[in-house]
């Protein structure tokens, strides 16, 4: 991905303070500007906004909170930054001994997010 848009002459830093959800944050490496995301902090929250088990998620599950995350950064975060062709690098992190890796999970049932989104858009908290 490429880096974080600057549009209407806002920096990153007035992106960080107007619009990011208190879960996420900006950071950089070699590849440039990214947004960064606890998974101990996200997952949860998803998976209770999604009416998912916290303690028993499935791989299909957390896929789809994170996908519904993504989205939820790229259509009511993003857009008011950089209009609907918004993209941005995005980097989950998880502290060590922490189990989040999906692998971790069974599979379950395929899920369709993007109607998962849309029953849940208004539910996220910033």
């Amino acid at each position: 991905m490429s880096k974080l848009p600057k549009a209407s002459g806002l920096t990153i830093s007035d992106l960080a303070k107007k619009y990011l959800p208190a879960w996420a944050k900006i950071g950089s490496d070699k590849g440039g500007e990214k947004i960064i995301v606890e998974s101990e902090v996200v997952y949860p929250l998803f998976l209770k906004i999604l009416g998912y088990s916290p303690t028993a998620p499935t791989q299909a599950e957390l896929e789809c909170c994170r996908r519904c995350m993504t989205e939820y950064l790229k259509r009511e975060v993003f857009k008011k930054f950089d209009g609907d062709d918004a993209q941005f690098a995005l980097q989950i992190t998880a502290k060590p001994g922490k189990q989040w890796a999906i692998r971790n999970f069974s599979e379950g049932k395929p899920i369709f997010w993007e109607s998962e989104y849309k029953r849940i858009k208004g539910q996220i908290k910033e």
